[in-house]
């Protein structure tokens, strides 16, 4: 299957997560790589957690779904939102907001370069990055719920 040091690290990473598995994660969640050399978690019945070893770059790649794109007029400000936040990584604690194209999910991306150290710290980072993801969750789900905000563009606004 997969070999070698990047490997070894992606597991010290996983074994990592055992504590913060055991206080929030699910009782049956198994801390391995699958054949695609994914790690799927699900973290208080709220969120799926993907763990990606990407062995070219030395790093897990982590995504977490938050919630779907709005389809309606709300949408401008949850992206005008999530531009703003992602601005210096302000409120997305060193991640990386983004829409996936094939599910309309707004996500959270976040890179782990290998090997971390200690491989404990993995819990921490992880904890953080759920926290993120709340925040964005509870901002995208009000805005949505207010309706967003459409400024109308005045007819010969947009002149070739």
């Amino acid at each position: 299957m997969f070999t070698g040091d990047y490997y070894e690290a992606g597991e010290a990473f996983l074994k990592g997560l055992e504590d913060l598995i055991k206080e929030h994660g699910s009782g049956d969640t198994k801390l391995e790589f699958d054949g695609n050399a994914e790690c799927v978690l699900a973290f208080q019945e709220r969120f799926a957690v993907v763990l990606a070893l990407d062995t070219e770059l030395g790093a897990i790649i982590v995504t977490i779904p938050i919630a779907p794109l709005p389809g309606d007029g709300s949408i401008v400000e949850v992206m005008s939102e999530m531009l703003c936040g992602n601005y210096a990584w302000n409120l997305t604690e060193g991640g990386t907001l983004a829409v996936d194209r094939a599910t309309s999910l707004i996500v959270l991306n976040y890179l782990i370069p290998l090997p971390l150290d200690p491989p404990e710290s993995a819990g921490a980072i992880l904890a953080k990055l759920l926290d993120v993801c709340d925040y964005w969750d509870r901002k995208i789900r009000s805005l949505a719920q207010t309706g967003g905000w459409v400024e109308e563009i005045p007819q010969g606004f947009l002149r070739a």
